[in-house]
C-alpha cells in the first residue's frame, strides 16, 4: 500500500467492529483454520480464541513473530501450519 486514505481507514476499521456473527459460529459445519500472529491488535489470538471455540471442526494457530499479516511476515511458518491443515482436512473429511 502506497496511501491509504485515513478516513476509509477509519470507516473501514468502524464497520468490521459493528459486524458481529459470534452467536453464528455453531452452525459452520466445515473444517475452519484459524492463523492469527501472537501480536495481531485487530484480531488477537484471544479473541480468534473466542470464536474457533465455538465451531466443531476449528483449529487455530498463532505465529510468533507475526501482526496481522503472517502470511507475509512469516511465509514459511505460515504454510507449514497451512499444508498441515489441509493435509488433515484430506485425511480426515
Amino acid at each position: 500500500m502506497r496511501y491509504l486514505d485515513p478516513t476509509a481507514m477509519q470507516r473501514d476499521l468502524q464497520a468490521c467492529n459493528k459486524f458481529d456473527v459470534s452467536d453464528r459460529m455453531k452452525e459452520i459445519s466445515i473444517p475452519i483454520f484459524a492463523l492469527v500472529g501472537e501480536d495481531d491488535n485487530i484480531i488477537t489470538p484471544a479473541i480468534a480464541k473466542n470464536y474457533v471455540q465455538n465451531i466443531h471442526h476449528a483449529d487455530l494457530a498463532v505465529v510468533r513473530g507475526a501482526n496481522h499479516v503472517p502470511m507475509i511476515e512469516q511465509p514459511e511458518e505460515f504454510n507449514r501450519l497451512f499444508l498441515k491443515f489441509i493435509t488433515w482436512v484430506q485425511n480426515n473429511v
